[in-house]
């Protein structure tokens, strides 16, 4: 790890992070030439969960591109419900590094050309901060995106390698969660019990909240039924992802795909990555739930999981009723996350639409669970 006892202290964190790539550019990208290295900021990007800074490198007739991602200053809601493991911010710093390295040699010795990976350059212990290459691609998201009804009511397409590249985040997914572990990782929620146990608790936030849902009840009740004839009591586990939603893949030309954003601190259900971006990522967008599914078409979305799972499973049988289930546990952690923040919203002049989205999101997830279940 680099140190940087020449930069002063009492400097802005992109003035650090400047210099600090101006000293070390030739390290991380050695076609450069030391004399000639220009070091710019381009933009900076905030995010609940963390903060971007984007470098432009130059020297020498050539250009690179770096990325320093730092987290925010406050933990954004940390008692909100969740589905994986809590991570104090120190330790998701260094997890996601090592994470970030892990993967890069792993899915650069596959060589395969659907998957790119992105070139850690660094590490700043004392500003949390993770400097990597940038991979010049679009996010999932923001291609679904164009595929928005808003953006073109007529006729609102995405790119043709869209459905490609969603069959190849499937296919990237199944290779990451059989990743090596280099040592012990700790197992979570890896029994049937576990997602018992984890549906009861969120229908019980839930009713807590709204004590008259009686529809909630029913579908606790369900779904642990339906659990306990579909599912083995040791569930197929693999590395977590645990946020392997459409804005940490990125998606270039071809359909070849480069993933982010990952602690990899555990082995989970293979099923847990695989229903959030199916639900949370995707059919649940929050525009989708809020326009009671007018804001996309509904098709295009069964169209993009179908390739996405026929990616993950190849020549496998899918399990669509193991996965059916783990998409309801799925829509339950996001009806509970939600229904939290907006509780940690002040109501003030906003009451009227802090209602409105609570009263169309019940509506929404619903109607969802009564098609998962039926």
């Amino acid at each position: 790890m680099i140190t940087d006892a020449n930069i002063g202290r009492n400097v802005t964190p992109a003035v650090f992070f400047e210099q600090h790539i101006r000293q070390h550019a030739v390290q991380y990208f050695p076609d450069l030439k030391a004399q000639e290295v220009n070091v710019r900021l381009v933009n900076r990007q905030q995010y609940r969960h963390s903060h971007f800074y984007r470098f432009d490198i130059s020297g020498g007739g050539k250009s690179f591109h770096a990325l320093v991602k730092t987290p925010p200053l406050h933990s954004p809601f940390k008692d909100r419900p969740k589905l994986g493991p809590r991570i104090e911010p120190s330790d998701k710093f260094d997890a996601q590094y090592k994470a970030m390295s892990k993967i890069h040699e792993y899915f650069t010795g596959l060589a395969d050309p659907r998957f790119g990976t992105v070139r850690p350059l660094d590490k700043l212990t004392e500003h949390r901060a993770i400097i990597m290459e940038e991979v010049p691609a679009p996010s999932l998201r923001r291609l679904v995106e164009q595929t928005s009804r808003l953006k073109n009511p007529l006729r609102a397409n995405g790119p043709d390698y869209l459905p490609l590249a969603f069959h190849n985040a499937g296919a990237w997914l199944r290779k990451f969660h059989s990743i090596p572990a280099d040592q012990p990782v700790k197992i979570h929620n890896g029994l049937r019990s576990d997602f018992i146990a984890t549906v009861s608790k969120l229908v019980d936030y839930l009713v807590n909240d709204d004590p008259r849902n009686l529809f909630l009840q029913k579908v606790a009740a369900k779904t642990v039924q339906d659990a306990i004839q579909i599912l083995p009591e040791e569930l197929p586990l693999g590395l977590r992802h645990g946020d392997y939603g459409t804005s940490n893949i990125l998606a270039g030309l071809g359909g070849k795909v480069t993933v982010i954003d990952t602690p990899a601190i555990c082995r989970s259900p293979i099923y847990e990555d695989l229903a959030y971006l199916l639900v949370a990522a995707l059919k649940a967008k929050w525009s989708q739930v809020l326009s009671q599914n007018l804001v996309y078409d509904s098709r295009q979305f069964a169209l993009y999981e179908r390739k996405f799972l026929s990616g993950y499973f190849g020549q496998s049988p899918i399990p669509y009723r193991i996965i059916r289930l783990y998409q309801v546990q799925t829509i339950l952690v996001r009806w509970s996350s939600k229904v939290f923040l907006l509780k940690e919203q002040s109501a003030g002049k906003n009451k009227f639409w802090k209602e409105f989205q609570l009263w169309q999101m019940k509506r929404f997830f619903k109607t969802m669970i009564r098609d998962l279940s039926s």
